[in-house]
């Protein structure tokens, strides 16, 4: 078992197609705590309901991240989307699987419990929302050129580039990362059951599986180079729990904005600002209030059926193009 034994090309009559991820949920003891952080972090309220709060981005999915009531801090799982009602009626087919029930942000869902026990769900029949992009908060660049009458390269001609501080708005889920109990049964899990496929597989300098990025297959079409990972223990990041959520924000600027913003209010930095190699997102992680690990991200690779497996073998601190240094998880 395992990424060798390509587990994403086997046939499967009942794979569950997805076409990416839609939001995930965190139980967290304080809501109202959680509700400041959460909306600091560029987040919006949509609605409350059964003790619990579902907050949006500016994108067209109706729910982004779900804050439940809980007696402790706990991971209750990823929602990626499936292509339909039939793919939907597939995943109750998978060990571990539920019935298909009610979702409180619209549409139909399936809970499975996968072989770490950490929950994964399938929905479907989301009513979309708007796509609502905030107002550019930056102007064009402008770049070196021989001469400043060079309109292409300096594009910014009597206007300023200054930018308003503050809250920075979030567009989506991006991708969510898990930390398994065995990595070959989770990595085929996911690769067999959904059209799930790697894009960079990561080792470490003894040549072990460290972590694999997944992205969702949609042969010819294009998806971001991951939309969810399976990765070894490490630390603090131990079986069985989320490694990370990571959220997209509209651009660079945007990075450093947040992240000061975020620094300012006395938040607790993990990580950032700085550029992946994998996948090549501009990164900024930062705790939250219970100890989960959230990130900013922006600008990231984009993969189909086309893009060849990568495999890379780096220290487990060297996961930058450039930016600080990986702090340790102890």
């Amino acid at each position: 078992m395992g990424v060798k034994d390509e587990p994403w090309v086997k046939e499967n009559p009942d794979r569950v197609k997805l076409l990416g991820p839609v939001c995930v949920a965190y139980g967290h003891p304080d809501l109202e705590r959680t509700h400041t952080y959460l909306t600091d972090f560029g987040l919006v309220e949509s609605f409350r309901k059964d003790e619990a709060i579902y907050y949006r981005g500016y994108g067209v999915q109706p729910v982004v991240y779900i804050a439940k009531k809980t007696a402790v801090p706990e991971f209750l799982g990823v929602y990626f989307e499936a292509a339909g009602l039939a793919d939907l009626e597939k995943a109750t087919k998978i060990p571990g699987a539920g019935a298909i029930l009610d979702f409180a942000a619209g549409g139909k869902v399936v809970q499975i419990i996968d072989p770490s026990g950490i929950p994964f769900h399938v929905v479907c029949g989301l009513e979309k929302r708007e796509f609502t992009p905030p107002k550019e908060n930056s102007q064009p660049y402008n770049f070196p050129s021989p001469t400043d009458d060079d309109v292409e390269a300096k594009p910014r001609r009597g206007v300023f580039h200054r930018m308003k501080k503050g809250v920075i708005p979030v567009h989506k889920l991006g991708h969510c990362g898990l930390i398994a109990k065995d990595f070959d049964i989770s990595f085929d899990f996911y690769c067999y059951h959904f059209n799930f496929k790697p894009s960079d597989v990561v080792l470490g300098p003894d040549g072990s599986m460290m972590m694999v990025f997944l992205h969702v297959d949609l042969g010819k079409s294009y998806s971001e180079h991951h939309s969810f990972f399976v990765a070894q223990p490490q630390g603090l990041l131990q079986p069985g729990k989320p490694h990370h959520a990571a959220f997209e924000v509209n651009s660079i600027e945007s990075q450093f904005i947040g992240h000061d913003y975020l620094s300012h209010k006395g938040y607790t930095s993990f990580w950032g600002v700085g550029r992946h190699i994998e996948g090549s997102q501009v990164f900024d992680y930062w705790f939250d209030l219970d100890g989960f690990l959230v990130e900013h991200y922006t600008d990231g690779d984009l993969v189909n059926e086309d893009t060849p497996i990568g495999w890379i073998k780096r220290d487990p601190k060297d996961g930058n193009n450039w930016g600080p240094a990986l702090p340790q998880l102890k």
